[in-house]
């Protein structure tokens, strides 16, 4: 059985060490205030970098290769979502070249998304 990349029950997501589904993310579709297609880029950038332990702002690097061979995004969407999710501040990146992977941060507030889910 393959393991999923998220999880709903997340008592048991965390025995197992899985990750909860990113909520946050799912209310930002239904809100329209992202695409599906940012939505899939967002989540595998989680994913690559486990951000669900609420590191602030860490920094990672990723090659659009490493993103593109998850088989959820074509390249020509990872630039358009990734411009996008910059414009709306969601993340911020440096781009690459044949020498060096993308630099990535992911600017959500954990601390606020927290917050929102407790109550």
């Amino acid at each position: 059985m393959q393991t999923p990349l998220f999880y709903d029950d997340v008592d048991l997501g965390r025995e197992k060490g899985w990750y909860p589904k990113p909520h946050y993310l799912i209310e930002l579709v239904q809100e329209k205030a992202i695409t599906k297609a940012e939505y899939t880029l967002l989540d595998i950038l989680f994913h690559l970098e486990n951000r669900f332990t609420r590191k602030p702002l860490s920094i990672f690097f990723r090659t659009d290769y490493d993103i593109c061979k998850t088989g959820l995004v074509s390249s020509k969407t990872l630039v358009n979502a990734r411009r996008s999710l910059k414009g709306k501040g969601l993340i911020d990146f440096k781009l690459g070249n044949s020498h060096r992977a993308t630099e990535y941060r992911i600017l959500i507030n954990w601390d606020e998304y927290y917050t929102k889910c407790s109550m």
